[in-house]
């Protein structure tokens, strides 16, 4: 088993459509972004191909800029793609984690979400392209992701998540061990 993690100079539609494809069962829980902004700009519920053109368009903003700041990365494991990410420093000069698409891998599993190997990895990428000791991430509070993040155990490589919470979302600050 092994994880590449490509940082994107231009879209890949393929990959992109596969990932939000994979991810749309968990978007449609409602609980991964504030959907009723955009239902209030269309007078009603978004569907499929609106919440995926919004999807792609947040990524695609990303590429056009084409600053270091700013990174678009999809994570394969063994091949398969199974996550897009966009990271990038904020205003405040913190590392942010913004959104993310996230799949299975080629045996139907998200268990590569919990694998330190990848964490690792991850930690790596982001010291590498931003020279940072830390990330932070905004998550809706009820929502699976956070979970994820709070209830797992802490990997190694961090050395500590610290949490708060205010009108329904959760903001994580990461923390990355020294070693």
């Amino acid at each position: 088993m092994s994880y590449t993690i490509e940082t994107l100079t231009s879209m890949n539609d393929d990959v992109f459509d596969t990932l939000y494809a994979a991810s749309y069962p968990k978007i449609e829980e409602g609980n991964t972004m504030p959907w009723h902004q955009y239902d209030a700009e269309t007078s009603g519920p978004i569907l499929y191909d609106e919440k995926k053109r919004i999807f792609k368009e947040i990524f695609d903003i990303v590429l056009r800029a084409g600053d270091d700041n700013n990174k678009v990365y999809v994570t394969y494991k063994d091949g398969t793609p199974i996550r897009m990410l966009n990271a990038g420093i904020r205003r405040d000069g913190v590392l942010g984690c913004l959104y993310q698409l996230v799949a299975p891998d080629s045996l139907g599993s998200r268990a590569w979400l919990y694998d330190h190997v990848l964490v690792r990895q991850t930690r790596d990428q982001f010291i590498t392209d931003f020279d940072n000791t830390s990330h932070t991430m905004e998550i809706v509070s009820d929502s699976s992701m956070r979970a994820y993040y709070m209830l797992r155990p802490l990997p190694d490589c961090y050395s500590s998540i610290i949490e708060t919470q205010a009108d329904g979302i959760s903001t994580m600050i990461i923390t990355y061990s020294g070693d």
